[in-house]
């Protein structure tokens, strides 16, 4: 269920899962953030929260969550959590660029890079906590998904940090110019992460 390129209310996703649970369909994913919206609620990156004109929101807060995930156990249908890394993340790097992108020196603006910026130390530092915070709060599910599609590497080259970084991992052919060795090392990097909350990564492809 899409929930970042489409919003819906919370009331919604009940139904859907009322449904699999009267087709015994076992596990409902939720797609939570996308370049358009980043519904998961980070209380550290509080302008993720996307709210519309006329004061609306278009995020879920943590009890709404909590209150969904035990909603579905009932009925005996687990949530798998995916936010989307490193591509479709424009939330993350335009709203957090000293975090997740890149600054433009001449503009003092984000950079639209198209990815997070997996050249930085602090993007890696920030996604674990993402992570851990899906962990904790979709605590019924043994996956979480990070995405993984649809990468353009091209512009990364571009960033200031992205030599220094890959001499510091030994990531050669990143050097070299071939920034989808950069890309494994970051997937790797998030492997790791989900396993250390007991759960098994998903992504893409």
């Amino acid at each position: 269920l899409d929930l970042a390129r489409f919003w819906h209310p919370i009331e919604t996703v009940k139904e859907t899962i009322d449904l699999l649970w009267m087709y015994k369909i076992p596990y409902l994913q939720l797609h939570l953030s996308d370049n358009r919206r980043f519904t998961f609620p980070l209380e550290e990156f509080p302008d993720l929260k996307t709210v519309r004109e006329d004061g609306t929101r278009e995020y879920y807060t943590r009890e709404e969550l909590d209150d969904l995930v035990e909603y579905a156990k009932q009925r005996g249908v687990v949530i798998i959590p995916e936010v989307e890394l490193p591509g479709h993340s424009g939330q993350l790097f335009n709203k957090y660029p000293e975090v997740f992108g890149s600054i433009d020196k001449n503009t003092g603006k984000a950079k639209y890079i198209h990815v997070i910026n997996m050249a930085k130390e602090e993007a890696y530092e920030a996604s674990e906590r993402i992570i851990n915070a899906l962990a904790e709060v979709f605590y019924s599910s043994p996956y979480i998904h990070i995405g993984c599609d649809e990468v353009y590497l091209e512009v990364l080259k571009t960033v200031p940090e992205y030599k220094p970084f890959c001499r510091k991992h030994g990531l050669t052919n990143a050097l070299n110019g071939d920034a989808s060795e950069l890309f494994c090392y970051f997937i790797n990097q998030m492997n790791d992460m989900v396993k250390a909350t007991g759960k098994s990564a998903i992504i893409w492809e």
